[in-house]
């Protein structure tokens, strides 16, 4: 028997039947573990409005035992689907949105404090439980700022309802707040003082980094993200490498192998528990992020039953962390950061390993290779369902900035505490090589996050997984053949086309496309924000010669840069009186012929904004 490693989490342990002879008489299969875990997940999902009785849940929890007992497959799904049906309800249940109007209250600060415009926002919990999304401007906002995680203070505000926000109704949220008061507040409770300290040493050893890679440095190591730009987080998303901008389930895999030399000097039970314990610091650390959570009850499951002699696949061991998650928080089912975590596990576990066996070449390169592609068509319904359009550059991108994300990871547990110990000028040389792979990763980014690559849309992306699956069942080279010469031509026709007419990419951008010799022109009306850029990513729009900006504000500076980062733009024109990093002046009436007609652009007689007309979109 092997203690257990890391490695199980990372997707190494993936399938087949380790050592344990209670493992090999059990009846569950891991296709039985799958399809357990998908019933439960549906059932949370689709649970009914209105709670059930206590003695549901207790008659659920009966047959789940018994269908175990028997090793009746069946009976466990049926008494599980009651449970999780049972749970959900009551959760749903259990939600009460806060009346709108003034309150006064004592709150807990449950979520570092974010900027947000010109205000600051956090997440905090009232003392007598429910959970409000806080803003605050001005001298409140820089209060606000100033809050630590655990600290209780005194506020007064005005409750506003959550509106059509899922993602705040996922996380328990049931008002919104606006701060007019912060009063007296008191520290961090003591059990929170260990993760405080080992939180502020990071955040201290990445002193040295510039501002961008800082940002990028803390969402990897911490999940702090709340310093990333707009720009940094469209283009890691245009590239397919949004998962490096937070923890993942790999960090926690990280954090095991970083202390498994010390692990290994201790006895079973001792180790257990020490492992136990460091997870869950580290799991405190980093906010309970959803996909650090479900890493983390993966791990302790696994060492639970390596310690007792139990020994589980990794498909079974993720599929009872999900359960088991579910039945604590049904509302997960909502968190896409969830989602994603157990669909990117369950690509690796299940996947995986056939892709291993099928990818010919080096051990080095195959290794990689099928963890990243099985990951990625797990994850692909998930986020076409959500982010439109999928890049067919993030397998590359991921190959090529895994092992330095990787490296920083470690880097970050290891070197990166120990940064924050001594003074900023041996700190920036303990750094330097982390801030050579953060630039690699930058690079790696800002190369795919522009490039021109076809993107997998409701078409494109099914045809896709279907001819990779059975790339991989075919067992012989003329099947292979076949299969690639048929899937070839699909995907061709699949693939969306780059938009050759006038694209409205979103709320207020709208893109002239080149032909002839005339410039295309990315035109920013006066209203533009970041979901216009995500309508430009999923138009396909990766260049324009000239970016036209209505208004040179504050807001407006923060989109163009955004813009810059996803988008290979010639030229900025903006108002006299702008705020556009790169901007060029528009001083006079200036025309522009564009395919779809001609654009007039004039300053105004303040130099605040630009009057375009133009004759080709109307």
């Amino acid at each position: 028997m092997t203690w257990w490693s890391p490695d199980v989490d990372a997707g190494r342990h993936r399938s087949g039947s380790p050592v344990g002879s209670e493992f090999e008489r059990s009846s569950l299969t891991e296709a039985h573990s799958v399809l357990l875990v998908m019933l439960g997940w549906t059932a949370a999902w689709y649970a009914p409005s209105a709670a059930a009785p206590p003695f549901v849940l207790g008659v659920g929890v009966s047959v789940v035992l018994l269908g175990w007992w028997r090793q009746r497959t069946a009976i466990v799904a049926l008494g599980l689907a009651t449970v999780m049906a049972s749970l959900g309800a009551r959760a749903e249940q259990a939600y009460e949105p806060l009346p709108a109007g003034p309150t006064t209250a004592v709150a807990t600060v449950v979520e570092d404090p974010s900027p947000v415009g010109a205000g600051w926002r956090a997440e905090l919990r009232f003392e007598s439980g429910p959970r409000v999304d806080a803003v605050a401007f001005g001298r409140v906002g820089a209060d606000l700022s100033a809050a630590e995680v655990g600290q209780q203070m005194e506020i007064e505000g005005t409750v506003r309802s959550v509106g059509d926000r899922p993602w705040l109704v996922a996380r328990h949220i049931v008002g919104r707040l606006s701060l007019t008061r912060i009063g007296p507040r008191s520290g961090p409770g003591p059990l929170l003082t260990v993760p405080r300290v080992l939180r502020q040493l990071v955040v201290d050893g990445a002193a040295a980094l510039p501002d961008r890679q800082r940002a990028l440095y803390l969402g990897l190591v911490i999940g702090d993200d709340r310093f990333q730009s707009a720009g940094q987080r469209l283009q890691f998303r245009s590239a397919g490498l949004s998962h490096l901008l937070a923890v993942s389930g790999q960090n926690v895999a990280f954090v095991g192998a970083v202390a498994r030399p010390l692990l290994l000097l201790l006895g079973y039970r001792l180790r257990f528990v020490c492992l136990v314990v460091l997870l869950v610091l580290f799991a405190v650390i980093t906010r309970g992020e959803p996909s650090v959570l479900r890493a983390t009850t993966t791990a302790i499951l696994a060492a639970w039953a390596a310690t007792t002699g139990r020994e589980r696949s990794g498909v079974h061991v993720l599929a009872a962390a999900v359960i088991v998650l579910l039945a604590i928080d049904p509302f997960l089912v909502d968190v896409v950061g969830f989602q994603l975590s157990v669909a990117a596990s369950t690509g690796i576990l299940v996947i995986g390993p056939v892709l291993e066996r099928r990818i010919p070449g080096p051990g080095w390169l195959r290794d990689p290779l099928s963890v990243t592609v099985s990951a990625q068509l797990g994850v692909s319904p998930i986020l076409l369902g959500h982010f439109g359009p999928i890049s067919i550059a993030a397998v590359p991108a991921n190959l090529l900035a895994g092992w330095a994300a990787a490296a920083v990871m470690v880097s970050g547990l290891t070197v990166g505490i120990g940064a924050g110990l001594v003074p900023p000028e041996l700190g920036t040389v303990l750094q330097f090589p982390t801030r050579v792979l953060l630039s690699w990763i930058e690079l790696v980014a800002d190369f795919h996050g522009t490039a021109p690559a076809p993107r997998l849309g409701r078409i494109g992306l099914p045809v896709a997984v279907f001819f990779c699956l059975a790339l991989v069942i075919s067992r012989t080279t003329r099947g292979r053949l076949l299969i690639a010469g048929i899937a070839m031509p699909l995907a061709i026709v699949a693939a969306p086309r780059p938009p050759t007419g006038l694209v409205e990419c979103g709320p207020a951008l709208i893109w002239h496309p080149p032909a002839d010799g005339r410039p295309s022109v990315l035109l920013a009306e006066t209203e533009v924000g970041i979901r216009s850029i995500e309508g430009c990513l999923d138009a396909g729009v990766s260049e324009a010669d000239v970016l036209l900006l209505e208004k040179g504000d504050r807001s407006t500076a923060e989109v163009a840069a955004a813009l810059v980062d996803v988008v290979d733009i010639g030229i900025i024109l903006a108002p006299p009186q702008h705020r556009v990093r790169g901007g060029h002046r528009v001083l006079e009436t200036t025309r522009i012929e564009t395919v779809s007609g001609n654009i007039e652009v004039r300053p105004d007689a303040y130099g605040r904004r630009l009057h375009v007309e133009s004759s080709g979109r109307r």
